[in-house]
């Protein structure tokens, strides 16, 4: 049991590592798209905060997600998930991002969205932290944490078919967006290196300010101030 136990801990670093290579690259294509969006919309541009609030906020993440993993790499015997009830602010800030996302492809309620594949993302999000959670607290923890990465994996399925700055390229070339739900992924992300009791108070006011952060862009479209 404890060899099945390290096995499962060794390919959840892996998944989580892989993570974040992948969630700030597409972090990294978004500040780039939106950056160069004049192209498809000449008379089109972002407030003038935006742009350099969104490149603060890669840089943010890649250095937090460096430094996070760093802290999960540095033990090579093997870690061990806390419980206790401050983990369950972590739990609670994975539907509580994808409400605050959810605004931005809205459809009358936050469980409903324009396109089949984002609705059954969004819904299973909101429900999937109950499992995984109950599967934590029984004691299945690194089953808990496979079950939260590779859930994570499974919101870079391409979803989103709104053409706006952020999501041209993608439905260009691909014909749907990834971007939608990012912020929920790095929450998850963020959340397990917490979990794992790594900087615990730093990450939860992580996985909160990338919820605001996903609502601000979210009402900020809904609003017309950002576009």
């Amino acid at each position: 049991m404890h060899n099945v136990k390290m096995r499962t801990q060794s390919v959840n670093r892996i998944l989580l590592t892989g993570g974040f290579i992948m969630g700030n690259l597409l972090w990294i294509k978004a500040l780039y798209d939106i950056a160069t969006a004049n192209k498809i919309w000449p008379k089109f541009s972002f407030p003038v905060f935006f742009i350099p609030l969104f490149i603060l906020g890669a840089v943010a993440s890649i250095v937090l997600s460096v430094f996070c993993l760093k802290q999960i790499w540095q033990h090579k015997d093997q870690l061990k998930l806390l419980s206790g009830k401050w983990t369950l602010f972590i739990w609670l800030a994975i539907p509580i991002s994808v409400i605050c996302t959810s605004p931005v492809c809205y459809r009358g309620t936050i469980f409903i969205a324009p396109y089949l594949t984002s609705a059954v993302i969004r819904l299973g999000l909101l429900f999937m932290p109950i499992l995984a959670g109950l599967l934590y607290f029984k004691g299945k923890k690194e089953v808990s944490i496979l079950i939260l990465l590779i859930s994570s994996f499974l919101l870079l399925i391409p979803n989103d078919k709104c053409y706006n700055p952020f999501n041209y390229w993608w439905i260009d070339n691909v014909g749907a967006s990834p971007l939608t739900y990012l912020p929920t992924m790095l929450v998850i992300l963020f959340g397990i290196t917490g979990l794992y009791g790594k900087n615990k108070y730093l990450i939860i006011t992580i996985v909160y300010g990338l919820s605001v952060a996903a609502l601000f862009i979210a009402i900020g479209h809904r609003v017309r101030l950002l576009w």
